[in-house]
């Protein structure tokens, strides 16, 4: 690994660049198939700088970077605003009380639950679903603390997890809707963040995300208005779009329709998604 020392140089896609085709140019350009990196203005302009520089190149978006901003701008909505308050405000308090966690964590163990609350990452914005989890994990320990008249939490958290309360009812519903949602992304971002993942892993792990995504939209276990669905849906297809309908190269999608294993199954939906594809390659 190497760092490159440039505090007195702006860092424009340009400088990248350079920098880039240097570090390459050690080894042999020739040794190099893709570049890929995040959608800051400089990246992408160095990623297209160098791929007219090295005319092998194939200019890659980093999914793993836009399935996490699936999961930011989801939980930018208003329609989740409230409950990621709640679940902010609760693993912040365990986060800064020593005596509830040591409490939690005897709870837990007697309640035999392996793991305890994990905490919202500031970039790695799939931790929100990971956080709602262990959050949601966790509740059955929280409510036990809350029996305990020795023991008090702050009131705008006890509230939340009051067995039979209108509160606990509509905390724990909001934690299921949200991780219900999120779950398929960050899911598709571990699979995809594997030393075994391909190119025409992307666009099979997309499908399979939206896919549920629809699942539970059009649910009604869920309870999501028809507004609140269409807001939901919007964010997913507007970063579906972004990388792999508009993205700089069709790489991802030319790498799974390539893949022998999205075609050894001969179902009806599965010779539409064929069609679909091959219409997508041709355009």
């Amino acid at each position: 690994m190497e760092g490159n020392e440039a505090s007195n140089e702006s860092h424009t896609g340009a400088h990248i660049s350079r920098v880039v085709l240097g570090a390459m140019g050690i080894l042999g350009n020739h040794y190099f198939s893709g570049i890929t990196s995040d959608n800051t203005g400089n990246t992408q302009v160095a990623r297209r700088l160098t791929c007219e520089s090295v005319k092998t190149l194939i200019n890659m978006p980093d999914v793993c970077h836009h399935t996490s901003l699936v999961c930011k701008d989801i939980a930018c909505l208003p329609v989740f605003q409230p409950i990621i308050d709640d679940v902010r405000l609760t693993i912040a308090h365990f986060s800064h009380s020593t005596f509830s966690t040591t409490e939690l964590t005897k709870i837990r163990k007697v309640l035999k639950i392996p793991r305890g609350l994990e905490r919202i990452g500031k970039t790695r914005f799939a931790t929100i679903c990971l956080s709602a989890i262990s959050l949601e994990r966790c509740t059955p320990a929280i409510t036990k603390m809350t029996e305990d008249e020795t023991f008090q939490l702050q009131d705008n958290i006890h509230r939340l997890f009051v067995t039979d309360s209108y509160a606990a009812a509509t905390f724990s519903m909001g934690l299921k809707r949200l991780i219900k949602v999120l779950k398929p992304f960050a899911k598709t971002i571990a699979s995809l963040e594997s030393s075994q993942a391909n190119p025409a892993d992307v666009y099979l792990f997309w499908l399979a995300a939206l896919a549920n995504l629809k699942r539970v939209l059009e649910s009604d276990d869920t309870g999501f208005s028809s507004e609140e669905a269409g807001q939901i849906r919007a964010v997913a297809n507007d970063r579906f779009r972004e990388l792999l309908q508009e993205g700089p190269a069709d790489c991802y999608i030319s790498a799974f329709y390539l893949d022998p294993r999205a075609f050894t199954l001969t179902s009806d939906s599965e010779l539409i998604l064929n069609q679909m594809i091959y219409s997508r390659l041709c355009s």
